[in-house]
């Protein structure tokens, strides 16, 4: 019986004092969890208190409205810095054309000194032939408004290295062009000469009016070109002389040259051109 007196005791004994030790260990605990919470509520104060510390978040004022920055028409405002940049950039000033009116056409009132406008040109302007054949260019005067002429003096020059003329009448002496005048409708006029200077390469045509009121107009003459060496153009111009009497293209009335739309007789020409091709 003294043993389990002695054994009993032992046992309440160490179960009071595992009571007394988690009371102990239990309260030690709310101590250290009161100290810690009074310190995290100490720091709060001190913080607050302090305006220079981050853990404050400052609310914002109010936003400063911003400068204005003004935009070029048709830049759309899509970016404002190159706007800002290009301030000083003027656009550029557009200068209106100023328009010449064209002068009056002229009429045959004889008041200046071209009031025919008569044209003579070549027809075709631009002829093409193979080297070794021959191919025929018309010799055209365009007297449209029917001015009476008293005389049609033609000088035309061309290269005699690219270029030759068939004779167009064996029975006369030297090289001919062949007249195409319509003498049923120009019969008041004639032909004084039909030459071809083949070594200088000129062509003289010459056609006089036979009374006072005579017309000319249309078809003079017909060149029967010979292609002698190939060429991509060789030029065919009407030749003009300062001198009066001396020999040059003009179609006079009264003493007056009727060439052209203007005061100058060149404008009352179309000069042509003739291509020379290597035989296929």
């Amino acid at each position: 019986m003294g043993f389990m007196k002695k054994y009993l005791i032992i046992i309440y004994s160490g179960f009071f004092l595992n009571r007394v030790l988690s009371l102990s260990l239990l309260v030690s605990l709310c101590i250290f969890s009161m100290t810690d919470k009074s310190q995290a509520q100490s720091t709060t104060s001190e913080t607050e208190l302090n305006p220079g510390s981050s853990l404050i978040k400052r609310s914002p004022g109010p936003k400063q409205p911003g400068k204005p920055v003004p935009v070029k028409p048709g830049s759309g405002g899509s970016n404002p810095a190159k706007d800002e940049g290009n301030k000083s950039a003027e656009p550029p000033v557009v200068v209106p054309k100023t328009v010449v009116p064209a002068p009056p056409v002229q009429t045959s009132s004889g008041s200046s000194k071209n009031y025919g406008n008569i044209t003579l040109r070549f027809d075709p302007v631009m002829l093409r032939l193979t080297r070794g054949e021959v191919a025929e260019q018309s010799l055209v005067l365009d007297n449209p408004k029917g001015i009476m002429v008293d005389k049609a003096e033609v000088v035309i020059k061309y290269s005699t290295r690219y270029l030759g003329v068939h004779d167009a009448d064996f029975d006369m002496a030297g090289i001919n062009l062949r007249p195409a005048i319509n003498f049923q409708r120009n019969p008041a006029v004639e032909i004084i000469l039909n030459q071809v200077d083949t070594t200088k390469g000129i062509i003289r045509f010459t056609v006089k009016s036979l009374t006072e009121n005579a017309y000319l107009g249309g078809n003079l003459a017909t060149i029967q070109w010979v292609g002698k060496k190939s060429c991509f153009y060789t030029p065919l111009t009407f030749w003009f002389s300062e001198q009066p009497n001396a020999q040059g293209t003009r179609v006079q009335r009264a003493g007056r040259d009727l060439l052209g739309w203007d005061y100058d007789p060149k404008d009352g020409i179309i000069s042509g051109g003739v291509t020379v091709l290597n035989p296929s």
